[in-house]
């Protein structure tokens, strides 16, 4: 047995990072400038799902970020995380006309279930962490 794999055990120079004698990746952690004032929007507490209500495509989430600003998303500066259902148009009937008006509404099964586990899945922490603190004292949940 030589001295170099003595020294090096069984695999050679490069050897393992850890005591588990296991290769690991550092996972990529993302941080968001999260919005600073949250408008005072009425709470959509409904039993329809999220996933009929949530602004999915790009259109849809530009033209909530048009009618509704920033505080309708927790990272405005790329649409991601909408916590408002998109923009749909309620008819009220008034005496003298009728009208349609476009509301702007935040959704309990978003800020409670959906966005929390995407973000957890993708390694938004300061997502995550800003809605376990802050969703009962800016939300009214």
């Amino acid at each position: 047995m030589s001295r170099k794999s003595s020294q090096y055990g069984k695999e050679g120079k490069e050897g393992k990072d850890n005591k588990d004698g296991k290769d690991y990746v550092k996972q990529q952690i993302h941080h968001t400038q999260l919005p600073k004032h949250f408008k005072h929007y009425p709470l959509d507490k409904s039993s329809e799902p999220w996933g009929e209500k949530a602004p999915s495509t790009t259109t849809q989430r530009r033209e909530l970020m048009a009618k509704c600003g920033p505080s309708c998303f927790l990272d405005p500066k790329e649409l991601k995380f909408p916590i408002c259902n998109k923009i749909s148009k309620i008819s009220k009937i008034s005496q003298k006309s009728k009208k349609e008006e476009e509301t702007c509404e935040y959704n309990q099964r978003a800020i409670k279930r959906a966005v929390p586990s995407r973000a957890g899945q993708w390694k938004y922490v300061d997502i995550t962490n800003f809605l376990e603190k802050s969703s009962q004292k800016r939300f009214g949940m």
